[in-house]
C-alpha cells in the first residue's frame, strides 16, 4: 500500500517524469564525479564540485529544445563559472575592488548572454554563486592555486559532458507521457462538447502540447516524423472541436468516437498498437469525417512508434 501511495503521489507531482529522470541522471554523474575525484584526486575539491552540483541539474530544463542547445549551455556556464572562480579568488584580498569587479562581472555577463545566447541568462547568478564559492580559499590570491582551481572546473566539465552523452535519450519516456494526458484532455474536450458546457477548458490540453512540443526534437531522428505526425492528427481533432461548439451536435458518432478514442488511450498506456479504426456511423459533414481520419493517421503513426518506448 505504501509503494501505491509513493507511486501515486510521485505521477501526481511529477506527471511528465521530467523530475525522475533529473534525479536519475544527478545520481549516474555523482557516480562518474566520484570515480574521476579516487582517480584524479583534484587539488580543489570544491572547485570541482561546484559546477556539476549547481549547474548540471539545468542541462534538464525544458528552455532547451535541442542537444546543441543543452551542451551550448553546459560549455558555456562551465567556462563562465570557471572564469569567474579563479578571478573572484585572486580579488578576494582586495574587497573594495572585488565589490565593483563583481557587479561588472554581472553587467557584463549578463551583456554577452543577451547578445549571444539569452536562453543562458536566468542562470546567470547561479554561475556567480558558484563562481563565489572558492574565493575565500587559503592562501590568498595564490596563482597557482587559481590555475588548479581552473583545470578542477575543466575537469569536472569533461567529466559531466561525457556522462551525459553517454547517457540513454529518457525524453521519449517525457514525450509519452505528455502525448497520454493531451489524448486524454481532447477526450475530456469532445465530452464537455457533446454535454453543450458554454466554457471548454482548451487550456490544460495546451499545457500538455506544450510539453510535447519541448521534448520533439530531443526524440529519435529516426522516427521523428511518426512522432510528429501522431501528435498533429491529435492536435486536428481538437481544432476541429472549437466549429462545433455552435453547432448541432452528432451525439451518436461523438460517442462512437470516444470509445475508439478510448481504446487508443489504452493502447498509448500499454505501449502496444492499437487495433484499426472501426466502422463508425457514415456521414457527410466534413468534421466528423476531418476528425475520423485524423485519429485513423494517428493509429496508423502510433503503430509504427510503439515498440520503441
Amino acid at each position: 500500500m505504501s509503494i501505491f501511495r509513493l507511486s501515486s503521489w510521485l505521477e501526481k507531482v511529477d506527471p511528465y517524469y521530467t523530475q525522475r529522470i533529473i534525479l536519475h541522471k544527478g545520481l549516474y554523474l555523482a557516480t562518474w564525479l566520484t570515480a574521476f575525484n579516487w582517480i584524479a584526486r583534484p587539488d580543489v575539491f570544491t572547485a570541482y564540485c561546484a559546477g556539476p552540483m549547481l549547474l548540471a541539474g539545468f542541462y534538464e530544463s525544458q528552455s532547451f529544445t535541442t542537444f546543441a542547445e543543452k551542451d551550448k549551455f553546459l560549455v558555456s556556464s562551465f567556462l563562465l563559472c570557471g572564469f569567474g572562480c579563479v578571478t573572484f579568488y585572486l580579488l578576494f584580498p582586495y574587497k573594495f575592488f572585488l565589490l565593483f569587479y563583481a557587479i561588472g562581472f554581472f553587467l557584463v555577463t549578463y551583456y554577452l548572454s543577451n547578445n549571444f545566447f539569452p536562453k543562458l541568462k536566468p542562470f546567470i547568478m547561479t554561475c556567480i554563486v558558484g563562481s563565489a564559492l572558492n574565493m575565500s580559499t587559503t592562501p590568498p590570491a595564490s596563482l597557482q592555486i587559481a590555475i588548479d582551481m581552473f583545470f578542477c572546473m575543466m575537469l569536472s566539465l569533461m567529466v559531466t559532458f561525457v556522462a551525459f552523452k553517454l547517457y540513454p535519450n529518457p525524453y521519449r519516456k517525457v514525450w509519452h507521457r505528455a502525448f497520454i494526458l493531451y489524448v486524454k484532455s481532447v477526450n475530456r474536450e469532445i465530452t464537455d462538447v457533446i454535454n453543450r458546457f458554454e466554457i471548454i477548458n482548451f487550456a490544460t490540453g495546451a499545457g500538455h502540447l506544450n510539453i510535447i512540443r519541448a521534448y520533439r526534437r530531443l526524440l529519435p531522428k529516426q522516427n521523428l516524423i511518426n512522432f510528429s505526425k501522431v501528435v498533429i492528427c491529435i492536435r486536428n481533432i481538437s481544432f476541429s472541436l472549437t466549429y462545433l461548439l455552435d453547432e448541432e451536435k452528432n451525439e451518436a458518432f461523438w460517442f462512437n468516437f470516444q470509445q475508439q478514442l478510448i481504446i487508443f488511450i489504452s493502447a498509448l498506456e500499454n505501449k502496444k498498437p492499437c487495433p484499426p479504426l472501426a466502422a463508425i456511423n457514415h456521414t457527410d459533414d466534413f468534421d466528423y469525417l476531418y476528425a475520423n481520419q485524423n485519429l485513423a493517421k494517428a493509429i496508423r503513426n502510433w503503430n509504427k512508434i510503439c515498440t520503441q518506448l
